[in-house]
């Protein structure tokens, strides 16, 4: 193998430079697009919790709002059985005196 000049040396190591800009130049680009992307995927991730903080608020009303008719309907059910029970007294007594 010839020996290599000073300039012949320098040449490479330019080359060598240039090929290292060029391909991090390429690896900045790269970071930033997957920089992009990851911004994107946490603006979604915020997103998606509102909505799922808004949809468990939502479950826990109708919750709410289902234990309180519930609740409502057990306390009808001694007053129409006591409303049944007067009207067949009532019917009884209507019969007893015929």
């Amino acid at each position: 193998m010839p020996a290599q000049t000073n300039s012949d040396r320098i040449l490479l190591l330019e080359s060598a430079a240039t090929v290292l800009a060029l391909v991090q130049k390429q690896h900045e680009k790269e970071l930033a697009e997957i920089d992009s992307r990851l911004n994107l995927r946490d603006v979604a991730f915020v997103e998606l919790c509102k909505s799922h903080a808004l949809l468990q608020q939502r479950h826990d009303d109708y919750v709410r709002r289902a234990e309180v008719w519930g609740q409502r309907w057990w306390a009808l059910v001694p007053l129409l059985v006591g409303a049944v029970l007067s009207l067949c007294s009532a019917l009884i007594v209507a019969l007893a005196r015929k």
